[in-house]
């Protein structure tokens, strides 16, 4: 049985070349937005997302996932979606249909982190072309950024806290656990960036960023080719910032043993490609502490208000607040 589509659904995918009846299927994943897989006779099958609004949240998703898609083609890089129509009044995009299967930690092999690599070395291979994309959703090109980002997440999240045991829970958690060891990381960062001379309000030269970074975000194909998805936030921004989402998203990790081949491969575009690998190490830990975060944005409203858009309304909050303690103890441990 086929799925009933959003309103203006028809008319983007007959500009996408789709020709109706459509068969839609709502596919799993997408914790933001909605997501089918429409076929159509005669026609490869397409992608339609309908992208999450919401005036709390002024990011563009839409924008930035097409502008990125159109990009990425533009250079030749193959191994994500095409972009094939947009209705930005309605908050719609179609893109081509990628097969496989969404990735395991198992799948995440020496030839998987290599493709990874191709892929984000194929995006930046021309660097005069970055400042053709806008900023990648919370850019960040100096210390300073970085450091205020993480702050503002730090802050937005403690103070929508509400009175229930669980989030009384969270609480307990940020302020006994996280707020001192935020605290120990900041003064860390502030010393090692003064022993390399470097000014914490100095900009950094943006390269081109998926943002969300992470195997979390792709398909396998039964080949071991890889398909990556997902760009809603991407743009130019700092490369260190690439490299900390990378290693710290926590659904599909990276295994550490790649940092250094990964972190090497991406301060290769920097015209001080040693400098670059000392300053990706030295914010690392900053995206330890934003994942954390991330981790519990179940207990912030508008949090609540895209799991109901993409039907996921599973209350997560103990499962992530438990996930969250974990992450901080492996990152405890790895710090100090």
């Amino acid at each position: 049985m086929s799925e009933t589509l959003p309103d203006g659904a028809d008319a983007v995918l007959a500009q996408a070349g789709l020709v109706a009846p459509f068969m839609a299927t709502r596919l799993a994943g997408g914790m933001n937005n909605q997501v089918f897989q429409v076929k159509s006779a005669g026609r490869d099958d397409v992608v339609l997302k309908a992208y999450f609004n919401d005036a709390d949240d002024t990011r563009d998703r839409l924008g930035a996932e097409f502008a990125f898609l159109q990009f990425a083609a533009q250079q030749g890089v193959a191994c994500v979606p095409r972009p094939l129509a947009q209705d930005r009044a309605r908050h719609l995009g179609v893109y081509s249909f990628a097969a496989g299967r969404a990735t395991q930690a198992a799948d995440v092999t020496d030839d998987a982190v290599a493709q990874a690599i191709a892929f984000l070395t194929g995006l930046n291979a021309n660097r005069a072309a970055v400042p053709q994309l806008p900023a990648a959703s919370e850019a960040c090109l100096s210390v300073d950024q970085h450091l205020a980002t993480v702050e503002r997440r730090l802050v937005r999240l403690r103070a929508a806290l509400g009175t229930d045991d669980v989030a009384q829970d969270a609480a307990a958690f940020l302020d006994r656990d996280v707020a001192p060891l935020w605290s120990r990381i900041q003064n860390a960062v502030h010393a090692q960036f003064k022993a390399l001379g470097v000014d914490p309000a100095q900009t950094q030269a943006p390269i081109v960023s998926p943002s969300d970074f992470g195997f979390h975000n792709a398909l396998i194909a039964d080949t071991g080719a890889i398909t990556f998805l997902d760009f809603e936030y991407a743009g130019a921004d700092d490369p260190a910032k690439l490299v900390g989402d990378a290693f710290h998203q926590v659904k599909v990790p990276i295994p550490r043993h790649y940092y250094t081949t990964f972190r090497d491969a991406v301060a290769a575009w920097s015209p001080a490609p040693e400098l670059e690998r000392r300053r990706t190490d030295a914010l690392l830990p900053i995206y330890g502490v934003k994942w954390i975060v991330i981790m519990l944005n179940e207990f912030l409203p508008i949090g609540e208000r895209r799991r109901a858009f993409a039907a996921h309304r599973t209350d997560r909050r103990a499962e992530q607040l438990a996930a969250a303690r974990a992450k901080f103890a492996r990152l405890a441990a790895e710090i100090f």
